[in-house]
């Protein structure tokens, strides 16, 4: 697939590398099935999508790990937009190619066998797809990576474009190992369509009073049906899943502004002071006040 390699369409005299990008692309474009790995940067919009027997609600922003087998079929499309990364395995290693990576780890060795675990998510994508959400911090440097990386290998490319857009890529692929290591606050999968709706209708309006029956009339249903067909597919309670969006938000504004926690309440969907503080603690183990002293070396 040669309009997938960088330069497009090269001459056999050429030196091509098997690496792509695009700064805009849908989620369900099929370009590089069974011929590369794909790495999505999803900045805007939320939506669901099935990835295999995995339904998986996308919020924004996230970065999204798609091995060379998989399609993504978007099943709700609430103005997601992404850039994506299309590479094959042998850009990391030259040694690699997709029968050897799916090889027991034991066989490999010394830096091939680091190698091997940097792009472990795309081969383990088909069984536990990645997903991993984004906060203010990371998200500019995975913007930041993805325009470095694509300014790279557009022409004219200079001598140094194939040795420069692989380091972009490491240093992606480093950063994905550190977050797939930090549990997402809000679970992203639910495998009912109708329980998506719901949630992405919570993370959209989490800022708003929003009460159980104020749910139910929006999704044309009854309060108790609604709230035990929520409970039943996510393990949690209405009420539950929205605290710990609202919490989640908070703990952003916590690390990455220098907003005062008074404000930062009313931002997040609280009302009462101690009220989100007796919430926030529920939910991290800890005050806010605590939260953002420990986590202020983040933002220093």
């Amino acid at each position: 697939m040669t309009q997938l390699s960088t330069p497009p369409n090269a001459s056999r005299d050429e030196y091509s590398v098997p690496v792509y990008c695009s700064l805009t692309s849908a989620l369900d474009d099929e370009s590089g099935i069974d011929d590369r790995f794909r790495l999505y940067y999803i900045y805007s919009g939320n939506g669901s999508i099935t990835i295999g027997s995995n339904n998986i609600l996308v919020l924004t922003p996230s970065l999204l790990c798609v091995s060379e087998k998989e399609r993504v079929l978007v099943s709700i499309d609430n103005n997601l937009k992404a850039s994506v990364i299309y590479f094959h395995p042998s850009v990391v290693n030259d040694l690699f190619n997709f029968s050897d990576i799916r090889r027991p780890r034991e066989e490999f060795s010394g830096s091939t066998r680091q190698d091997l675990f940097l792009i472990s998510p795309f081969i383990e994508s088909s069984e536990t797809p990645s997903l991993i959400m984004l906060n203010p911090v990371y998200e500019k440097k995975i913007k930041d990576l993805f325009f470095s990386f694509n300014n790279e290998i557009t022409p004219p490319l200079n001598q140094y474009w194939p040795c420069n857009s692989r380091s972009y890529l490491i240093d992606l692929l480093n950063i994905i190992q550190r977050l797939r290591s930090i549990d997402n606050p809000v679970p992203a999968q639910t495998g009912e369509g109708e329980i998506d709706r719901i949630i992405l209708y919570m993370v959209n309006h989490y800022v708003d009073k929003i009460a159980v029956s104020d749910l139910a009339d929006h999704f044309c249903t009854n309060r108790t049906t609604l709230s035990k067909k929520f409970q039943q597919s996510t393990g949690q309670t209405l009420v539950e899943y929205l605290h710990k969006i609202r919490v989640y938000n908070a703990c952003n504004l916590l690390k990455f502004s220098d907003l005062r926690i008074s404000d930062i309440l009313y931002k997040t969907g609280f009302n009462d002071l101690t009220h989100f503080n007796r919430i926030f603690k529920r939910i991290t183990g800890i005050t806010p006040s605590l939260f953002r002293k420990q986590n202020k070396k983040i933002t220093d």
